[in-house]
Formats: C-alpha cells, sequence, structure tokens
C-alpha cells in the first residue's frame, strides 16, 4: 500500500512544482512590469508638460477652449497607459505559466480574469471604432456606394451587401462563410481562398496602425500597433477582422454577441473562425495566408499597401480543409435558430451555427472606448443610447451554413 501511495504522489509533487516554478516566473514578470510602468508614467508625464507649453503659446485660444484641450490630453494618455499595462500583463501571464494551466488561470482565478476580460474588451471597442471611421477605404476595392457606411443609410435590401453577406433569398439563410471573406470575385470556389479578401488585412491595418495610411500614406506616428508591440498576427486577429467586417456590412446597429437585426451571431462565427484556422496550421495555404497578412501589416506598414490579394493554390490542402471544415461542423452543433427580419419590414432570415463563445462586449457610441471592468457592451449606433444588451431570440428553426 505504501509504495502505491508514493507512486500516487509523484504527479502531485512533480505539479506542484511546476505551479512554484511559474509563480516565481510571475513574480519576476509582474517586478519587470512595475519598472516598466513607472517609466511610462515619467514619459507621459514629460509628455503632457510639453502640451502644456505648447498651449500656452496659443496666446489667442480661448480659456475653455484651452482647459478641454489638456483635460482631452490627459484622458487620451491614461487610456492609453492603461491598454499597455492590461496587455502586456495578459502577455506575461501566458509566456510564464504553462499552457496546460491557462484554462485553470481564465476561469479559477476572478482577479486574473477580469484582468483579461479588460484588455480584451478595450482592444475590440477599438477595433470596432476604427473599421466603422474607415469603412469606405476598407471596401474601396469592392464598388460600394460611399452612402452606405452612413449612419442613415439603410441596408435592408442592399443586394450588394445582401451578396457579400451570403444571403441566399432561396433558402433564407446567411452563408457563416461568405463571399466577403475570400478575394474580390473569388468567393466559395476554393476554401483555401478563405480570409485573404483585402478588406480583412485593411481593417486589421487601419486599427494597428491609424486610419491615415490608407487616407493619406502615411501612418499614425503613436498607434496601436506600437503601444501593443503587436509583430504578427495570429489566428484570433483574423478570425476578429472577418466577424467585424460582416458587421460593418450589416444593417446591425450594435456590434454585440449576436446582431440586434438580422441576428447574426458574431462570437459563434468569430469562434468558429478561429477553429478553422488553428485547424489548418500546418497546411501551405495557411502558412501563405499568415505571410500575406504580416507582410502586409508590417513590412510594408510604411508604404502604400495595395493589399493584392493571393489568387488561391491548387495544392493538395484544398481537399483536406474541405475535409476539416466539415469535421468542424460537429453534430452537437447542428442545432439551429431562424430569425425573422425582412426587406420589406420584413422578410430576410438568419441563420446560427451555436459554438464556444467569446467575452462580453463593450458599449461604445461615437469614440474609442476607455477601459471598464463593468459587463457592458460595444453599441456603435449614432443615434441610440447606451442600451442593455438585446437578448431577443426567435426560436424558430433553421440552418447557418459555410458554403
Amino acid at each position: 500500500m505504501s509504495n502505491s501511495s508514493n507512486n500516487l504522489s509523484v504527479p502531485q509533487n512533480v505539479l506542484m512544482d511546476v505551479l512554484l516554478q511559474a509563480i516565481q516566473a510571475l513574480e519576476l514578470k509582474n517586478q519587470a512590469l512595475a519598472v516598466e510602468n513607472r517609466t511610462l508614467k515619467e514619459k507621459a508625464a514629460e509628455e503632457l508638460t510639453h502640451v502644456h507649453e505648447e498651449l500656452d503659446l496659443l496666446d489667442g485660444m480661448d480659456d475653455h477652449k484651452r482647459k478641454d484641450m489638456g483635460a482631452a490630453f490627459k484622458n487620451q494618455k491614461q487610456q492609453a497607459k492603461q491598454r499597455i499595462s492590461l496587455l502586456r500583463i495578459v502577455a506575461a501571464l501566458y509566456k510564464c505559466i504553462p499552457e496546460k494551466f491557462h484554462e485553470m488561470l481564465e476561469y479559477d482565478y476572478q482577479d486574473i480574469r477580469e484582468t483579461m476580460k479588460a484588455a480584451a474588451k478595450a482592444a475590440r471597442a477599438n477595433f470596432v471604432y476604427f473599421g466603422k471611421h474607415s469603412a469606405t477605404d476598407i471596401f474601396d476595392d469592392i464598388p460600394i456606394p460611399h452612402t452606405t457606411f452612413s449612419p442613415k443609410y439603410n441596408h435592408i435590401g442592399d443586394e450588394l451587401c445582401l451578396c457579400l453577406l451570403g444571403y441566399n433569398k432561396k433558402k433564407q439563410q446567411y452563408a457563416q462563410c461568405p463571399e466577403i471573406l475570400y478575394p474580390v470575385g473569388q468567393g466559395g470556389k476554393a476554401h483555401s481562398n478563405i480570409f485573404r479578401a483585402p478588406a480583412l488585412v485593411k481593417l486589421l491595418s487601419v486599427t494597428l496602425h491609424g486610419q491615415s495610411l490608407l487616407q493619406s500614406n502615411k501612418p499614425t506616428k503613436t498607434t496601436n500597433g506600437d503601444l501593443w508591440e503587436v509583430t504578427s498576427i495570429l489566428a484570433g486577429a483574423i478570425a476578429s477582422a472577418a466577424t467585424v467586417a460582416q458587421y460593418l456590412l450589416s444593417h446591425d446597429t450594435s456590434f454585440t454577441t449576436q446582431g440586434d437585426k438580422i441576428h447574426i451571431s458574431y462570437e459563434k462565427d468569430c469562434e468558429f473562425y478561429i477553429r478553422m484556422i488553428e485547424s489548418t496550421l500546418t497546411f501551405d495555404s495557411t502558412i501563405k495566408m499568415f505571410e500575406y497578412y504580416n507582410k502586409n501589416l508590417f513590412s510594408a506598414k510604411k508604404n502604400h499597401l495595395s493589399f493584392m490579394a493571393d489568387g488561391g493554390n491548387n495544392s493538395d490542402d484544398s481537399d483536406a480543409e474541405e475535409d476539416i471544415l466539415h469535421a468542424l461542423q460537429q453534430p452537437e452543433l447542428d442545432h439551429e435558430t431562424k430569425v425573422n427580419t425582412s426587406v420589406d419590414e420584413g422578410n430576410l432570415s438568419v441563420t446560427l451555427m451555436p459554438s464556444a463563445t467569446l467575452m462580453p462586449l463593450l458599449r461604445a457610441k461615437d469614440h474609442a472606448v476607455p477601459i471598464t471592468s463593468d459587463p457592458t457592451y460595444v453599441n456603435v449606433s449614432d443615434d441610440e443610447e447606451p442600451a442593455t444588451q438585446n437578448n431577443e431570440v426567435d426560436p424558430a428553426p433553421g440552418i447557418h451554413s459555410c458554403d
């Protein structure tokens, strides 16, 4: 009995050693972060002093307006510092703790979970904000009228937007992998081309490097990409871009877990796209897709990006990817929800495929959103006041397919 007991204790001892090492590494990371944060505060103080000096030179400026400018600067700088700290703390946690304990961190430790949620919500809110305000540049390779992205424009019944979103009038369904995710004119012909739409790269570009990169060929001096020290793109970023691109073409007024008008389940689609990409990481087509994103977003970020989409490939990966796409649509996920939305008050139907969920989304009106720990949601309407989550779901059956 004693030998058996000793044998059972060995894995536990190993586990404790790993945890102790992880905790020690985390303490070192925290010390480094504390030093870094002090440096950031000193730098912010220097920049704020410089701004005050510049403001003092503007003798002709109204005093009230000058105070407003100073207050706005302080607020923006504080938001930037918070984003840096939170995102780097999350990165430090993931680097120093073995991967097998990541899920434990997310679900068993409330403080760590809240830190991760706050960092993710702030980044996502800015993603939607920049996409909304640069939509005409993001979709400039598609003949979409400028008015399409006006807050007053009614997308209901817009044939081009419906086509890009994969709406099937006969089946009254929205495809889970619509044409907007593919290079222009290649939608659905080969799954190896998915996520190579220029619009997705441009959406990530304005978020990381600023709107001026697309509008005037000049990157913004201090960008999210610089603050977050982003040097390459991962599956989650591509999946998020694919989801936000669909939102921009829809007539949903709120980017929440589920669209408030056509009820596309954005969180479930995003999770599905992540699984698609991560299931094909060793495929040549997926490797080339990442090269395409990283080359456009980082190697050429100081130049005007033409975003030439790949023409696809004829490799043997295509058949394997088709098999994975079918495998991803597991039997337990094939229950469906059909929702009414209408063309003449009407009758468009949306179909949803359930899958794992993402974090709640932060609300935003017409400005980038500060970090908060409140369980709020993103709203990008120009007209509506902040409201609670829209939980309305029509329980009628339907299909959300990836054809």
